[in-house]
C-alpha cells in the first residue's frame, strides 16, 4: 500500500517530536538550574494559591502552660490560568505536488522540515523563556502588566495581610556599595508578624555583557566557576551564584536573590509541554502541524526573598 504524502509526514516528524521534546526539558532544566524561578511541571489548567506570610503562636510559657498551636498567617487569594501558545508548520499545495514530481519527496520533505524545524523551535523558546518568564522580570518595577499578590509591582512597597510593609525596591548600579546596602538589607528584614526573618542572598542575577555584569565578576570573583545553559551563564562561586542572561531588557537593571525563598519567584507553570501534533490536510488541500502547549506564569507569594535596584 503506498505512504500518502499525510502518512509520511506523520513519519517524518517523529524525530522532530523529540527535538520539541529536548527543547522543553532544556528550558526547564534553564529554569530550574539559574534558581531565578519557581517551576511547576504538571500544573493544573487552573490553580488557585494563598500567599504565605508568617508563622505565629510560639511564646514563653509557665511551667504548667501549655504551648500554643502554630498559626500560618495566610496571606492573598491568587488564581492563574493556563495560557495555549503555539506554532505551526505548514506545506502548500504547490510545495507538496513539486515535491511529488521531483520523485524525491521524502529527500525534499525532510530538507523542507530541518529549515522549518529551526525557525520553530527558536519562535518557541523565545515565547516560551524570552516572551514569557522573563517578561515578568522585565516588568518587575512597574504594575501594568503583572502584580504581586497585594497588586504590587514585583519590586516596590508591599504591604503583608497583617498590614505590616517591606520596601524591596532601590536605585543604583551594581557596586561594593549597594551590594553592602543589600545584604544590610537582607539581615534587617522582618515578616508578617514583624519578627526578624534574615535572608540569605546567594543570587545575583544581571543582563548579559552589561556593566552590571562586569562588576558582578569583579565583586563575587571567589573561585567562580562557569557553566552554560543554552542562552543563560551561570557563575557559581563561594557566596553567590552569579545568573547572566541575554533576555532582560533594562542593561540597569539587577536583582539579589534568596532561593530559598522561591515561592516568591517568578512562577512558571508548565501544564502541557510544547508538542507537534499529528499532521492535518486543509481545505486547500496544503497539509499544516501545529506545535501548542499550555503553562501559566506570574506572581502566586510575595517576593519576600527578592531585592531589585533599578539603576
Amino acid at each position: 500500500m503506498r505512504t500518502t504524502p499525510a502518512q509520511y509526514l506523520t513519519q517524518a516528524t517523529f524525530g522532530l517530536n523529540k527535538s520539541f521534546e529536548n527543547l522543553t526539558k532544556l528550558n526547564v532544566k534553564k529554569f530550574l538550574s539559574s534558581g531565578i524561578f519557581n517551576v511547576s511541571t504538571g500544573a493544573e489548567f487552573t490553580k488557585n494559591w494563598t500567599s504565605t506570610e508568617s508563622l505565629s503562636g510560639a511564646k514563653q510559657l509557665g511551667d504548667a502552660e501549655n504551648p500554643p498551636v502554630v498559626s500560618l498567617q495566610d496571606g492573598y487569594p491568587v488564581t492563574l490560568e493556563a495560557k495555549r501558545f503555539g506554532s505551526a508548520i505548514e506545506i502548500n499545495e504547490r510545495e507538496m505536488r513539486e515535491m511529488l514530481a521531483s520523485g524525491k519527496f521524502g529527500q525534499r520533505i525532510d530538507e523542507y522540515y530541518k529549515k522549518q524545524e529551526r525557525a520553530m523551535k527558536r519562535n518557541i523558546d523565545f515565547l516560551m523563556v524570552r516572551d514569557t518568564a522573563f517578561d515578568l522580570w522585565n516588568n518587575a518595577f512597574v504594575d501594568t502588566k503583572y502584580t504581586s499578590p497585594d497588586g504590587i509591582a514585583l519590586c516596590g512597597v508591599h504591604v503583608y495581610k497583617s498590614g505590616a510593609t517591606f520596601e524591596n525596591s532601590k536605585t543604583g548600579k551594581l557596586t561594593t556599595t549597594n551590594v553592602d546596602i543589600g545584604y544590610e538589607y537582607a539581615g534587617t528584614f522582618k515578616d508578617g508578624e514583624n519578627l526578624n526573618d534574615p535572608l540569605n542572598f546567594d543570587i545575583v542575577l544581571v543582563q548579559l555583557g552589561s556593566e552590571n555584569s562586569r562588576s558582578a565578576k569583579r565583586i563575587f570573583n571567589s573561585n567562580i566557576v562557569p557553566e552554560t545553559v543554552g542562552n543563560v551563564n551561570i557563575y557559581q562561586g563561594d557566596r553567590v551564584k552569579i545568573v547572566e542572561v541575554p533576555f532582560l531588557t533594562d542593561v540597569d537593571h539587577w536583582f539579589m536573590i534568596d532561593s530559598s525563598r522561591y515561592e516568591g519567584l517568578p512562577y512558571i507553570g508548565i501544564v502541557e509541554a510544547p508538542t507537534l501534533k499529528a499532521p492535518i490536510i486543509q481545505n486547500n488541500q496544503g497539509i499544516r502541524q501545529n506545535a501548542t502547549g499550555f503553562w501559566q506564569y506570574g506572581h502566586i507569594d510575595l517576593p519576600t526573598g527578592i531585592l531589585g535596584f533599578s539603576g
